[in-house]
């Protein structure tokens, strides 16, 4: 007795049953061309409308349970200070209930080579069991934190997917690129100027750290060889 295999249906077969449910359908259409010209436009109204309204976002923004802070203080601050005023923000952001963990360090990164500037790793709790997202936590406590006197806070939410030349203090970043350095750090502080004076910016930072405090020491040659020193250029 022989075995008679099964019959699988052929493309062909597949084809004239896509030819046949578009006939069905465009019988129908064209048996409703009123409802069908109205739900036409109404479909179009409401995707213009929900355009409209919907935020929109290169990168919209992502929940990860992991926000990074920049802490900055005064350029003359002294390390003690430094390492002070983090342990601050390290006891209250543990403080809030959807915190798990943080983590602080002071002049040790890309982003924070100088002693005044400290990273602040913020650890949070698995999304059940804290009813507010990544990024309003972390206006929450760049709230909270700003309140220490002496500093200035940077919150961003770390993402999977970041787009970046390099590091910076807080989402969004300008980079000034020239041959000369003085002409860039001139139009740098000019920048900073105009964008502090609008109220849609706040904690506008440079990277530069040229704002702080500065000694320039110039001595008189010929009095300190009177004096017995010896000055080398």
């Amino acid at each position: 007795m022989r075995r008679v295999p099964r019959s699988t249906p052929s493309r062909s077969g597949l084809g004239d049953l896509l030819i046949r449910g578009y006939e069905r359908t465009l019988h129908l259409v064209l048996a409703h061309r009123t409802e069908t010209l109205i739900v036409t436009v109404a479909a179009v109204a409401v995707t213009m409308a929900l355009y409209v309204v919907m935020p929109k976002s290169f990168l919209p923004e992502q929940d990860t349970g992991l926000i990074t802070f920049v802490v900055k203080a005064d350029s003359d601050v002294s390390f003690a200070e430094m390492t002070r005023l983090q342990q601050r923000a390290v006891e209250t952001v543990l403080g809030l209930v959807e915190v798990a963990d943080a983590v602080s360090a002071a002049g040790s990164g890309a982003v924070n080579p100088i002693p005044n500037v400290a990273t602040l790793t913020v650890v949070l709790k698995p999304h059940e069991a804290r009813g507010r997202s990544a990024g309003q936590l972390a206006r929450e406590i760049e709230r909270s934190l700003a309140r220490i006197p002496g500093l200035v806070v940077f919150a961003k939410p770390v993402q999977d997917v970041q787009i970046a030349t390099r590091p910076s203090f807080s989402q969004f970043q300008y980079t000034i690129a020239g041959s000369d350095g003085a002409i860039v750090r001139q139009w740098g502080r000019r920048l900073m100027s105009s964008l502090r004076e609008d109220q849609r910016f706040r904690n506008v930072s440079s990277v530069e750290e040229d704002e702080g405090l500065a000694t320039v020491i110039d001595i008189d040659r010929v009095r300190a060889g009177q004096h017995g020193s010896q000055c080398r250029p």
